[in-house]
């Protein structure tokens, strides 16, 4: 789907390995397609011997490594766009700056809780700003095969859950959905018309109502993968790593 072809490794070595480094994981992963390619025999349904495997189906395929839900200064967050590129191409192959741009049930203005969305709503107005130079930025900094930048940008649903959404092409604009349904529509035209996204639930472990997902309304056409862990906490807490 995605100009970055991704490995998919056997659930097994996933289950068997924890990979707290790049490097660490590369050793495993190459290590593992060894072991599995040299050692690791396959039955015949029909005789039922032991055959040797003799191809490698993950043969001229590598894993690549990501990040598509960073922050920076661009919205509400800390440092450059050009920092953030730079520290990414360090150790990664691909990246989406997702800057923060919308929340459409965001809570009714208060005296209380003013102070949070004004906060909110100062970074979307820099997002906005910001947009032409940073979409000059990422088409500058990607190398098609070597480090691959996905535009995007993060909307709020407190509803439903919020969502990053992720452009396959260095094109594209911020939308502005009234809800979830709303986004999917768009999406879909966009689709419709050749330009082709997702829209990746993340912050999964939030309570439903306060930006946490609601899963009746996940929808895997475009979803096709969740966040799992972030700082803000895992897909089964609440509470911050």
């Amino acid at each position: 789907m995605y100009r970055s072809s991704l490995a998919r490794l056997p659930t097994e070595c996933l289950n068997q390995n924890c990979f707290p480094l790049l490097h660490d994981a590369q050793q495993k992963i190459a290590a593992w397609q060894q072991d599995d390619n040299n050692h690791r025999p396959t039955h015949s349904q029909s005789s039922h011997k032991t055959q040797t495997m003799t191809s490698d189906p993950y043969d001229g395929l590598r894993p690549l490594f990501g990040d598509i839900h960073n922050h920076c200064g661009i919205s509400y967050g800390h440092g450059s766009l050009e920092d953030a590129l730079s520290n990414a191409r360090e150790q990664l192959d691909f990246v989406s700056i997702t800057g923060h741009a919308h929340w459409p049930d965001m809570p009714q203005s208060e005296e209380r809780i003013q102070y949070i969305i004004d906060f909110h709503e100062e970074g979307f107005a820099r997002l906005i700003s910001v947009w032409p130079q940073m979409m000059e930025t990422l088409r500058a900094r990607n190398t098609e095969g070597e480090f691959v930048i996905f535009p995007g940008f993060e909307v709020h649903f407190c509803a439903t859950g919020d969502r990053n959404m992720l452009y396959r092409d260095l094109e594209g604009e911020i939308l502005y959905p009234s809800d979830l349904s709303d986004l999917h529509r768009q999406l879909q035209a966009l689709r419709d018309n050749g330009r082709d996204s997702i829209a990746q639930p993340h912050h999964v472990g939030y309570r439903v109502g306060t930006r946490g997902i609601d899963w009746n309304t996940f929808d895997p056409a475009f979803a096709p993968f969740v966040e799992m862990l972030s700082m803000h906490g895992c897909s089964e807490s609440s509470d911050n790593t």
